[in-house]
């Protein structure tokens, strides 16, 4: 899969935004709350462009044909680099099937009982499109760890025995999810403007 290219670096992005519940408001003004199952975190990012240079034209051809041809891509979210946690070690999946909102890992190392990820950081598995949010603290404990995770694991959609688990670097699967907004400039010499793409998580 093709990366999300960084030639050009955003000059903002929004955090991770995802699906929420369905609410109903009743005429009483009761409301009514059901969770959803709908996955998919969405973000945006805005560049500022020189038009006229040749690194931007580029980019912005590539940004074009992504998006004419809703073509998926892999893509870092800029605050997401690293994890605030220590992640040290070689994290494997530990059993398959694993289901719900937690999940059994070994591999890892560090300090025992010192923080190996932390309540906010990402994670991800091999041969699994979805990206995971650590819900609480992690230690670490002889080489293993119970990983909280959001959202959670259903059935069918297991990471397999000792399959890789990514801390640090995590790609985003996703598309372009609707127009971008292209740069508006006078052409006349002053060929600064923004690029603003929306990107939502595709887990195909």
């Amino acid at each position: 899969m093709a990366a999300w290219p960084r030639t050009v670096v955003p000059i903002s992005n929004t955090d991770f935004d995802v699906p929420g519940p369905q609410i109903a408001r009743a005429q009483s003004g009761k409301v009514n709350v059901r969770a959803t199952t709908q996955r998919g975190r969405t973000w945006t990012e805005t560049y500022m462009l020189k038009v006229s240079d040749e690194d931007a034209k580029a980019f912005l051809a590539y940004v074009r044909a992504t998006w004419r041809a809703g073509t998926s891509f892999d893509i870092v979210h800029r605050d997401y680099l690293t994890p605030n946690g220590s992640a040290e070690g070689t994290p494997l999946v530990k059993g398959a099937n694993q289901t719900g909102s937690t999940i059994d890992v070994d591999g890892i190392a560090g300090t025992p009982g010192a923080d190996w990820l932390l309540a906010g950081d990402i994670i991800s598995f091999a041969g699994i499109n979805c990206v995971y949010d650590v819900t609480a603290d992690v230690t670490e404990a002889a080489g293993e760890a119970t990983i909280p995770i959001s959202p959670p694991i259903y059935t069918g959609g297991s990471p397999a025995d000792d399959a890789a688990v990514t801390t640090t670097g995590v790609a985003v699967r996703a598309i372009i999810a609707e127009p971008p907004d292209w740069p508006d400039t006078s052409g006349d010499s002053a060929d600064w403007g923004t690029l603003t793409v929306r990107f939502v998580e595709t887990l195909e």
